[in-house]
Order: structure tokens, then sequence, then C-alpha cells
């Protein structure tokens, strides 16, 4: 059959055709890990040129972006997936570290840092700055996006008694997780 003209000529037309691009993105984009990390790698490299530029007031080398990144997936990492206790005879809260590293992870207390050093000669200081950026960034626009109040065209169930929440604190320093239990509610006016 290989000797059929007709069928080696079919053959040599579908080995040779070039797939169209979108199918094969399509395909690489589902199945292929390097693909996605293709991905990943352009966008990283588009956020170092961006603090790496000449324009940028911050200059950073390597180690600094490193630990900068380290500092930043610590804070992504030590939040609490499952309620945290109070009780030292529970166990302690569930966090992405403990399926990452199957361990808590262990963070130190930051210090205390302010704006000037963010112009510091003393490298780590500005780092762990920007970290404390990050931490209040992350607090202020992600934290709040958790509990969204909508208007109410559908009636949905209001905290209660008894369910955990994320307590907000200002004065925390980073990687501080506070979950409090509501004990009691004041509905208003509107039995809300």
């Amino acid at each position: 059959m290989a000797d059929d003209p007709e069928v080696r000529k079919d053959a040599i037309a579908l080995v040779t055709t070039p797939l169209e691009a979108s199918p094969m993105d399509k395909l690489l984009a589902s199945t292929s890990d390097w693909f996605k990390l293709s991905v990943r790698i352009a966008w990283l490299l588009r956020l170092k040129a961006k603090l790496f530029s000449r324009s940028s007031p911050l200059k950073f080398n390597d180690e600094e972006f490193g630990t900068l990144m380290c500092e930043v997936e610590a804070i992504l990492n030590n939040r609490p997936l499952t309620p945290v206790s109070d009780n030292p005879d529970d166990l302690e809260a569930l966090t992405p570290n403990h399926l990452l590293l199957l361990n808590a992870g262990v963070t130190f207390p930051p210090g205390l840092f302010c704006k000037s050093d963010a112009c510091s000669k003393k490298r780590w200081k500005q780092v762990q700055y920007l970290a404390d950026l990050f931490w209040t960034r992350w607090r202020r626009e992600y934290l709040t996006l958790l509990q969204t109040r909508q208007k109410w065209t559908n009636v949905k169930r209001s905290v209660q008694p008894g369910d955990l929440v994320l307590v907000s604190d200002n004065q925390l320093p980073r990687n501080q997780w506070p979950l409090g239990r509501i004990v009691e509610i004041r509905p208003g006016d509107d039995a809300r």
C-alpha cells in the first residue's frame, strides 16, 4: 500500500501540511506545562524589566529581587485556610505552606520599617519595606474583596453567631491573620 502513488501523495500532504496556529495553541495551553511556563516567564521578565529599568526609582539586583519575591510568597502562603483556634490542644490552622512544604513554614516577625527605608543604603531594609508595602496593599485591596457587600436583590444568608471572620487590624505586622468568631449580632432597621 505504501507503493500506491495516491496513498503516498496523501500521506506526504498530511505530514507536511502545517497545523493552524490557534488549534495548536489551544492544545499546548491545555496539555503543555512548558507552554504555561513560557507565559509565566514572559510575565516575570516584564516585571523584572520594570523593576530593573533605569527610570525606576528603586534599583534591584537579582538577589534583592529574589528576596522580595520570597517575602511576597511567604505572605501569600501563610494565610489560614481553616479556622484558627485559641485552644492549644487543637490542631494548627491549615495554610498553603502545609500543602507545599508539608510543614507550617517558619516566618520570623518583621521589623519596623518606614518610608525612608525605601531609599536606604541598606538594601535589606529597602526590600523589607517593599514587602511591607505589598502586605498593606494585599490587606487593603484583596482581603476586602473576600467579603463584598452588594445590593440585596436576592435574600442571602447574613453572618450569624458562631461564624468565623477575618479581623482587619491595621496595626498588626505582616503575616498576622487574626480570625474571630461572631458572638452576637445586632440587626439594623431593615432586620439585616
